[in-house]
């Protein structure tokens, strides 16, 4: 199959103090060798890569020196597919993570923050469980759902404000 690329329009990017030498490659305190890197893009539909994920959002924010992303309006949806054969849809009014550890994220493609915030979110889970996975270990097969859901993830606080959670088996 053929991979769709990603298209992303509206974009506000800057670099802050940006030094590639031999000290800022051993500098942890710096993400990219710099001292902030800021994003600020609005009214964004994303189709990933896989053609089975897409991200809409009104406006992200985020910024290396404030760990910070911010997402405001901003939906997540997966379809199923012959592997996972579950689909979702996540709206939040607002997804907030605090101090995010950009080096995890560019480096090992894995989230670790202190906190994630989410403000009024709309959670739509469709699941096909076969007879043996009803049979199976259901704390795993939790687990599993969750890992496609939001991916590699450390977290020390998770906030849920006024959540509306389906779940369609």
């Amino acid at each position: 199959k053929g991979r769709t690329p990603v298209a992303i329009q509206h974009i506000n990017f800057s670099i802050k103090n940006f030094s590639l030498d031999s000290a800022s490659a051993i500098d942890t305190a710096k993400v990219l060798f710099s001292d902030d890197i800021s994003l600020n893009s609005y009214n964004q539909h994303i189709i990933f890569p896989d053609n089975l994920h897409t991200l809409d959002f009104k406006q992200i924010i985020i910024s290396t020196i404030q760990k910070k992303i911010i997402l405001d309006s901003c939906t997540f949806t997966a379809k199923a597919s012959d592997s996972t054969r579950s689909s979702f849809s996540i709206y939040f009014e607002q997804l907030k993570l605090v101090n995010t550890q950009f080096a995890d994220l560019y480096l090992r493609d894995f989230i670790k923050a202190d906190s994630i915030i989410c403000v009024n979110p709309d959670i739509d889970f469709s699941v096909q469980i076969t007879k043996k996975e009803k049979n199976a270990n259901k704390a795993k097969l939790t687990e599993d759902l969750l890992k496609q859901m939001i991916g590699n993830i450390d977290v020390k606080y998770i906030g849920v404000l006024n959540a509306d959670i389906k779940v369609n088996t």
